[in-house]
């Protein structure tokens, strides 16, 4: 009986080794599977850090774009087209009859390119012969001073009651060496 006795002892002793090591080695597989399924967890987490990085970064480089567009449509507006190049001129010659100031000649220079864009941006050397009184010269110039948001170089050259003006504008244009109206003045 003790035999017997013993043998169930050695038989239960073995099944609860063999449940042991079963529990262990199942507990080990799912600490492996953990472990396993953490790392796939942590390059996931990692790999959507990078992609909402990657968002924020495309929506900044948007807004710096956006910007730049509205940067660039604001330059643009500062230069002269054809028909603003013409209006200007038209005005010009009007104040200067406002301020009695008798325009003799108004020369184009050549046109010479300054960005490649469409319509090309170019200089335009305009020389302009004017005679008055000195001080309706003056007043006149006064005037333009205020007014020169497309004007970007002047030289004045003064001679009696004559002025030689020799202004520079930036125009859009295609013309190529000389400066022709192209466009349609709507007034």
């Amino acid at each position: 009986m003790k035999k017997n006795q013993k043998s169930k002892t050695r038989v239960f002793i073995t099944i609860a080794i063999v449940e042991i090591v079963l529990v262990i080695s199942f507990i080990s597989y799912l600490g492996i599977l953990l472990t396993k399924k953490a790392g796939e967890l942590n390059a996931k987490t990692q790999e959507l850090q990078n992609l909402v990085q990657s968002v924020h970064t495309i929506e900044t480089l948007k807004n710096e774009n956006e910007k730049e567009n509205e940067n660039l449509t604001n330059l643009k507006s500062k230069f002269f087209n054809d028909d603003s190049l013409l209006t200007f001129l038209k005005n010009f010659c009007n104040k200067a009859n406002d301020y009695n100031i008798e325009i003799s000649t108004i020369e184009f220079g050549t046109l010479s390119p300054v960005l490649d864009s469409t319509p090309p941006l170019k200089k335009l050397p305009v020389s302009i012969s004017m005679r008055g009184s000195y001080r309706n010269l003056t007043n006149f110039l006064k005037y333009l001073e205020s007014n020169k948001e497309h004007i970007e170089e002047i030289d004045l050259n003064f001679s009696n009651e004559t002025v030689q003006m020799n202004i520079v504008f930036y125009v859009q244009t295609n013309s190529l060496d000389r400066w022709v109206y192209e466009g349609v003045i709507n007034e």
